[in-house]
């Protein structure tokens, strides 16, 4: 990664004179920016998209190699302990035990080098966006399938129901896990969960505070920028010495397409900058961030391989890859199936739903006693965000509250209990085996007189 950061910086002093401060062009620019952000429910109200999603995660040389040789220590005390309880394997389970530590260090080096990434694919539908931002009555859902679900079924299974978190924090959200035993409901603050339709729009820390600013309520009861809310976001500005300078030039991109190059400062110190091509939408195909202290760079996203939608009349990008530099590097890229993207087409609350068949356990970790009641589905239902938080499971007809959790049912081990014919047939083998001792007892005796 030190190369890209070369680069950047390269980048950003190469076009250090060819800035002019427009600070009320830019201000403005920074405005339409934001108008047409993945945020804003007047730009992208639904979204639906078949997602596949790889992480990769590098670490300093230094703390892999200690890292690795923590685990490695780690699994070797382990088998250590399991021989000095006497549990000592044949030599060939230990040999396969001694070659698995092996392979499992090696995969931990490979995953955190950079070499492997974690790949997952996805379905997801999204709804109501702006809720992100916090504003008020604002629902949002967001539905994920996973299509391959093997790393993820303990945790996860099939499906997740959920709303991204809300800015500035409110309560945590609802959420709801389902697999194919079991339905679990909690409240979490991991965030990123509506990350995918913002691909290619301006969504910096900025943007995201601009808008509570500047969205508003309008006579029609729609959210939409407002011009109360455009003075009142830079009157923010002046206090908080926030400068925007837009590029005399712009610079291509993807092809012949070009895009103006937008700096945000705060007390002269350069915070963002974000490459918007204001042909296509406003989309961002290019957004840095800078850590406020060092001035080093803290994250970079590229987008790139926009399509239009027809129907909404939008660009969106098919590949969208963020970088994250913090103690490690952290890479995510997201890349749309093709076909699959549908954006501002209207889908049902039904879908925002997940189907508990009759006999599914649901686990309610919101609760105190979690751990000494679970609730079983007495018949098959559905369950809804909405419903979830206006009601007790204990309030919901069809499930059967249960005192102390149970194991998964299809999985219990029942123990055997006793049929009258097994006590009578072990009576009758006591009785012969008493007889036969009571036998062979007098036959000693007689032979002893």
């Amino acid at each position: 990664m030190f190369t890209r950061r070369t680069a950047v910086a390269f980048m950003l002093f190469a076009f250090s004179g060819c800035y002019a401060v427009f600070a009320d062009e830019g201000f403005d620019f920074f405005v339409e920016a934001c108008r047409h952000s993945g945020y804003n429910p007047g730009e992208i109200a639904t979204f639906q998209a078949t997602i596949k999603e790889s992480v990769w995660t590098t670490l300093p040389e230094s703390t892999l190699e200690e890292w690795v040789e923590q685990y490695a220590g780690a699994r070797e005390r382990t088998l250590n302990d399991l021989k000095a309880a006497g549990l000592t394997r044949e030599n060939a389970e230990q040999k396969m035990a001694t070659e698995y530590k092996m392979e499992s260090v090696e995969a931990y080096q490979r995953r955190f080098s950079g070499v492997d990434a974690t790949i997952t694919s996805v379905k997801v539908f999204m709804k109501n966006s702006v809720a992100v931002l916090g504003l008020d009555d604002v629902p949002v859902q967001v539905k994920k399938e996973f299509l391959d679900n093997k790393e993820f079924a303990l945790l996860t299974g099939n499906t997740l129901l959920f709303p991204p978190d809300t800015h500035p924090p409110k309560e945590k959200p609802v959420r709801a896990f389902q697999s194919e035993r079991d339905t679990m409901i909690t409240r979490s603050g991991a965030g990123g969960d509506a990350r995918y339709h913002l691909a290619g729009r301006i969504r910096t820390s900025e943007t995201v505070s601009a808008l509570n600013s500047l969205l508003s309520r309008d006579d029609s009861g729609n959210y939409s920028i407002s011009d109360m809310g455009i003075a009142q976001y830079r009157e923010n500005c002046i206090a908080n010495e926030r400068v925007f300078t837009l590029s005399k030039e712009r610079t291509k991109y993807e092809g012949n397409y070009s895009a103006y190059i937008l700096d945000i400062y705060e007390g002269k110190q350069l915070r963002e900058q974000v490459w918007i091509d204001p042909d296509r939408g406003y989309i961002c195909p290019r957004a840095i961030s800078f850590n406020p202290l060092s001035g080093s760079i803290m994250s970079e996203t590229i987008s790139e391989d926009f399509v239009f939608d027809k129907h909404s009349q939008k660009w969106f990008p098919r590949r969208s890859i963020h970088f994250f530099w913090n103690s490690r590097t952290v890479i995510t890229e997201f890349r749309v199936e093709p076909e699959s993207l549908i954006l501002n087409q209207p889908i049902p609350d039904s879908l925002f739903a997940l189907t508990i068949p009759k006999g599914m356990r649901i686990d309610d970790v919101r609760r105190d006693d979690n751990d000494k009641t679970t609730f079983i589905a007495n018949q098959t239902g559905e369950l809804d965000l909405q419903t979830i938080e206006q009601k007790s499971l204990d309030d919901i007809e069809w499930l059967t509250p249960r005192e102390v959790a149970q194991p998964y049912e299809p999985y219990v081990i029942k123990k055997a209990g006793w049929s009258w014919l097994q006590i009578v047939l072990m009576s009758l083998s006591v009785i012969m085996i008493l007889l036969g001792l009571a036998r062979l007892i007098f036959k000693k005796r007689e032979d002893t007189a």
